[in-house]
């Protein structure tokens, strides 16, 4: 049966006894104790709980014989050697007992008063000269005796303790005068009461406490009137054996017999073990205390001790241990020699419990449902052991640290060596760039497991019971080593991004890269998390190095970021090519490409906001960079719209028109620089854009002022494309004097376009550009066309201009209105007002011209002096009277000797000369300066109309008879200036001048291009025949 119940024999057969017996000299003491206490055929009780539930104790009685067997089996032992073993047993001196009791004190209630002298007897059947052991006496209801007796024990388990409570009689000095009648009456001592305590009670309880005697009735005794009688008792059992280091063997063997009963526990994954053992182990394990001579107070510091060092231990039983070690400490249960075995222990505890607590994760799994229970029975038990004043002592005594910092520094241990042995399995076994990024990210994921609930339950619990931050201690440690361990590899990582060509990469160098979901960014994302989770819990200092992990990416960010910049500007090609440049919808003028390039700035704020970047030293400079790149993005964009430009013209009839989609890039353009606008709020950059001489504030609004330029110049640019269509209408309209395509076909639908898909601003300097454009036009054809078209084609030409300044200045608010009449507008009215005229009304409009000169009394050059009178009759005949001139030149030559005076007369002419029969008129040539003529002419014949447009030329001459007459100076007076009626008629003195070519060139200039007309060619002959400087004059103009 023994063969049966040992799975593993060792062979010892070979060996020596000597040998044998050395090496187990635990199994011979067991052995020894089983042979003398319980003997070789005999049992020993042991009592246990029935079950959990009912709590019901039963008595079991275990055979020597079972015994011996679990003593093989737990020490492993075939049977030769154990038959050897025994022998060794046998041979030992027997075992002598010894009961060591104290009688403390006693309570005796009666229900008389007196006091009555008191004393107790001990004794045992097992004594061989049956002689009883004798108390004090004391004379006391409550008697304190504190008498110790050794008593020898020759059968524990059949002998017992007999107690007998005795009294003095009633009158003691009826002893002294009358002995014999004293003892007939009154006897002199009397039992009261008796109580008897089995051995082995005393050895399986060590009693200590108070126990009720049993009172005594005897006819023969009167009686003594005792109702209760209590006595304290304290008593346990000694063995006196030769055996050295007692204490040592006892915890040997009952940290093996502990083991032995574990082991498959642990296989089995039964549970903890919380204390509970076999009745033939709880038998064994007794024999042994009794053999080594350890007290049961005692037994409870080896259990502690021995449980302690098992790994599957229930820390809740060794917590109720040493809760019950500390009662008896307080209790002064233990000897001077116990409390230094108690302090060995309690240093064993704290060292157990601290590898525990360095290998945290693995001795309390946080998905271990029996984890928190446990954690918590160790931390109270080490907060116990430190806040009892008796254990706290002890452990001062044997100068150990605090338990504060030892628990502190086997966080600090737990935390390193995670992440050493984390490593080992994620980062040393990586080669690759790619497949050290893939470690790091396992091993910062693993880290952030750790960090996340595991750590808070840990941290929990040690708040709770210790006040211990576990949470910072193991925070600290942790990525300190995570920190030495990532930087040098992620900073050679992040370095070598920036030597990888930004094209051309395998499958595998694509994917090392900072992008959303890529493997680095990741690494980084749980770098953050995990300084976040440190700054959350206070936790983060500068000692871990994690605030600065930024830096390690600063080139990853930069390799992106050009990276994707150049990729966005080819997805902004991709986007314009296949653009159809037509609206979204009714309420979005712009169309697929500025959404898709709008799209390129979300994503990179998406990446920005992902990497959540908050590094100090870079937190600005970054973002400005990614601020530079989108802004290169949107100009690329709108340079892109100058490209697609013919594409976007419509064809109208073969002719390049301004459609539809014109507005659309606009509004694309606008539309980009508004998401340009919002670019330093989108990243964080408000601050530095509201500020002053800020880099951000600068580079947006250069950015924003250069699209908008381009605005404007990309509509110029789509004038400069559409100015051929315009050049051929309107030659088309001033040809045939009909601007109907002019007007519908080409600028109402493109106004009507522009006016509601243009913002206002736009629309009306396109407006203006436009009117600027085609009065351009109209100028360089009038230029063309005035020397060789007639007046009809120029008034059809003012009609089409008239026709297109009502499309650009509608009576709504749309239009140009006052802004249409530009310098040039003017001029160009101004030159069409001529060219639209026939002959004779330019040549009254150099009159007219004439007429303004003279009346411009500053500019005025006078050379003769003429007095006039001048009416209108009744019946509208023109009446003028010459009175005198007079020759400037002349009279201030007065002074010099004159031989000759040539003769000077008058010439009156109407302007036109066909207006009268007499075309002109001319006074008597005199000899005299002043020439006084006082001659009277008529010229009749006039109409209202006449009068309103005709002029009263006068021309002072010199007349010569060798050479042709000199003008010295002629007056235009307008017929409508002069009076209707010759009431008070006044003299007119007019100032004679000849005419300043330079004023009325552009009439001359156009009367010298009608010279084939012979009216136009009379009117200028004799123009140049009156003044001979017109024909270098006219010879000029046409150079």
């Amino acid at each position: 049966m023994a063969d049966e119940a040992s799975p593993i024999m060792v062979a010892t057969s070979e060996a020596s006894s000597e040998n044998l017996v050395r090496e187990n000299t635990n199994v011979v003491d067991a052995l020894h104790a089983i042979f003398n206490i319980t003997g070789r055929e005999g049992t020993w009780p042991v009592t246990q709980k029935d079950s959990q539930l009912s709590g019901d104790h039963k008595t079991l009685n275990v055979p020597a014989d079972e015994m011996v067997r679990e003593l093989q089996e737990i020490f492993q032992l075939d049977e030769d050697a154990m038959e050897k073993l025994k022998k060794e047993a046998l041979q030992r001196k027997p075992i002598e007992f010894m009961l060591n009791l104290t009688v403390k004190e006693g309570r005796i209630r009666k229900r008389s008063t007196g006091n009555d002298t008191v004393y107790i007897t001990v004794t045992t059947p097992s004594r061989n000269d049956n002689q009883d052991l004798i108390t004090s006496y004391v004379k006391s209801f409550a008697p304190k005796w504190d008498h110790e007796f050794n008593i020898p024990i020759r059968d524990p388990q059949k002998d017992h303790i007999y107690l007998q409570l005795w009294q003095n009689g009633e009158d003691e000095l009826s002893w002294l005068f009358e002995p014999k009648l004293a003892t007939i009456h009154f006897p002199r001592v009397l039992p009261i009461a008796t109580l008897s305590i089995p051995i082995m009670e005393v050895i399986e309880r060590e009693f200590d406490g108070w126990y009720e005697f049993q009172s005594i009735s005897d006819a023969g005794i009167p009686s003594l009137d005792v109702e209760s009688v209590k006595v304290h008792l304290s008593g346990h059992i000694t063995c006196s054996s030769d055996l050295g280091e007692q204490h040592q063997s006892y915890d040997e063997f009952l940290l093996r017999l502990f083991q032995h009963h574990t082991f498959p526990l642990m296989d089995n994954a039964s549970g903890l073990w919380q204390g509970n053992l076999p009745a033939s182990l709880t038998a064994l394990s007794t024999q042994l205390r009794i053999l080594h001579d350890v007290r049961k107070d005692t037994q409870l510091i080896s259990w502690c001790k021995a449980a302690v060092q098992l790994p599957n231990v229930d820390a809740v039983y060794v917590h109720s241990l040493v809760k019950n070690i500390q009662t008896k400490i307080v209790a002064s249960s233990f000897s001077e020699e116990d409390l230094a075995f108690l302090q060995d222990t309690l240093t064993l505890i704290i060292e157990k419990c601290e590898e525990k607590i360095r290998s945290l994760d693995r001795s309390f799994p946080f998905s271990n449902a029996d984890s928190e229970e446990q954690l918590m029975a160790v931390v109270k038990t080490l907060g116990d052991i430190h806040r009892h004043p008796k254990t706290q002592m002890l452990i001062y005594q044997s100068e150990q640290p605090l338990i504060h910092e030892t628990v502190t520094e086997a966080l600090i241990t737990f935390g390193c060596n995670w992440l050493k042995q984390m490593e080992k399995s994620t980062l040393l076994l990586a080669s690759s760039p790619i497949d050290q990024i893939k470690a790091s990210l396992a091993l910062t994921n693993e880290v952030l497991l750790l960090l996340g609930e595991p750590l808070e339950f840990y941290n929990r619990i040690f708040l709770k019971e210790m006040k211990v931050h576990c949470y910072k201690q193991v925070y600290g440690s942790l990525v300190r080593e995570l920190i030495s361990s990532l930087e040098p590899v992620l900073t050679c990582i992040c370095k070598r991004l920036l030597k990888e060509p930004d094209t051309g990469e395998s499958a595998e160098e694509l994917s090392y890269d900072f992008g959303l979901g890529s493997n680095l960014l990741k690494v980084y994302t749980n770098l953050c998390q995990i300084n976040f989770l440190g700054r959350r819990s206070e936790s983060a200092t500068e000692e871990t190095g994690i605030e600065s992990h930024h830096q390690w990416f600063i080139p990853a960010v930069h390799h992106w970021l050009a990276y994707t910049n150049n990729l966005a500007l080819q997805c902004v090609d991709k986007a314009v090519e296949k653009d159809s440049f037509e609206r979204m919808n009714d309420h979005c003028h712009f169309s697929a490409s500025a959404t898709d390039t709008a799209s390129l700035f979300h994503n990179v704020k998406v990446w920005w906001h992902k990497i959540a970047w908050d590094d100090q030293t870079t937190n600005d400079l970054i973002p400005v960079r990614i601020l530079e790149d989108q802004c290169d993005v949107a100009k690329h964009y709108c340079q892109l719209m100058f490209d697609v430009m013919d594409s976007v013209l419509e064809q109208n009839e073969g002719r390049s028109w301004i459609g539809a989609k014109i507005p659309v890039v606009v509004a694309n353009m606008e539309y980009i620089n508004k998401e340009v606008g919002k670019l330093p709020k989108t990243f964080g950059l408000d601050s530095l854009k509201n500020g002053t001489n800020s880099t951000v504030k600068n580079l947006i609004e250069n950015v924003q002022d250069t699209i908008n330029l381009w605005i404007n110049q990309y509509l110029e640019a789509v004038l400069r494309k559409v100015k051929p269509t315009i050049k051929t209408s309107l030659d088309n309209a001033c040809e045939s004097g009909d601007v109907s395509d002019l007007l519908n076909n080409l600028l109402d639908p493109a106004l009507s376009v522009l006016c509601s898909d243009l913002p206002r601003s736009h629309f009306l300097n396109f407006l203006a550009s436009l009117w600027d454009c085609i009065v351009l036009l109209l100028q360089m054809k009038l230029k063309d066309e005035s020397k060789i078209r007639k007046n009809d084609y120029f008034e059809q030409m003012s009609y089409v201009l008239n026709e297109i300044l009502k499309c650009f200045t509608p009576s709504t608010d749309i239009g140009l209105d006052v802004r249409a009449k530009t310098p040039g507008y003017m001029s160009l009215v101004q030159e069409l007002e001529l060219l639209k005229l026939d002959t004779n009304e330019l040549i009254s409009h150099y009159y007219q011209n004439r007429w303004k000169e003279q009346q411009d009394l500053q500019q005025q050059e006078t050379t003769a002096t003429l007095v006039v009178r001048t009416h209108f009759s009744d019946s509208g005949t023109l009446n003028v009277s010459v009175i005198m001139a007079d020759d400037r030149a002349t009279a201030e030559e007065n002074n010099k000797l004159i031989t000759a005076l040539p003769s000077y007369y008058v010439k009156l002419e109407l302007i036109p000369e066909d207006w009268s029969l007499r075309r002109s008129e001319k006074t008597q040539a005199l000899r005299e300066i002043p020439a006084t003529f006082d001659e009277d002419f008529v010229f009749e014949n006039l109409e209202d109309n006449d009068i309103e447009k005709g002029f009263l030329v006068l021309r002072f001459l010199e007349q010569h008879v060798i050479h042709s007459n000199i003008l010295l100076g002629e007056a235009v007076i307008p017929l409508a200036h002069i009076h209707k009626n010759s009431d008070d008629i006044k003299n007119m003195y007019l100032q004679l001048d000849t005419p300043c070519l330079d004023s009325i060139a552009r009439s001359l200039q156009i009367l010298n291009y009608r010279r084939r007309e012979s009216t136009a060619y009379d009117f200028l002959k004799k123009l140049e025949k009156r003044y001979p400087e017109t024909k270098k004059h006219f010879r000029n103009l046409q150079t």
